[in-house]
């Protein structure tokens, strides 16, 4: 599998999670510093503001597949203990698609999308709004 796409796939869930809120309940009574929270209560955790903190994250902001280079997520990302039973099918249809795209055509980004080359990517993403225009290639 090409870890270029596959590393590019990972880079662009780490920015734009599918998933992008998480729903928990705390299971024990947690002091903070600002006060108690109680046990059974429930939390929202927003997924990308983990992935794109730029106060502990060089890389928070910008589109980094490189950082997956050895298939592995980097040193300071967490993935957590729950992992997608689909996952690593998913990275190779996706890799594979792809791959098979690019080597019949080339994509170009259209115009009013949400991603701006050379400026600062959104800090969320619509997976619908995005729309490339597909050239095939002359042979």
């Amino acid at each position: 599998m090409d870890l270029t796409l596959k590393g590019s796939h990972k880079e662009s869930v780490r920015l734009w999670p599918t998933t992008p809120l998480l729903l928990r309940e705390s299971t024990a009574d947690t002091q903070w510093d600002s006060g108690m929270l109680p046990a059974d209560t429930p939390i929202v955790i927003f997924a990308p503001f983990f992935h794109s903190d730029d106060e502990r994250l060089p890389y928070a902001d910008r589109f980094a597949p490189e950082l997956w280079q050895n298939g592995a997520p980097p040193a300071d990302f967490s993935e957590g203990p729950a992992t997608c039973a689909g996952r690593e099918l998913v990275l190779m249809l996706t890799s594979a698609t792809i791959s098979s795209l690019l080597s019949h055509a080339r994509l170009r980004l259209l115009p009013g999308s949400p991603l701006k080359p050379r400026q600062p990517i959104p800090a969320t993403l619509s997976h619908f709004r995005p729309r490339f225009e597909l050239r095939p290639l002359a042979h």
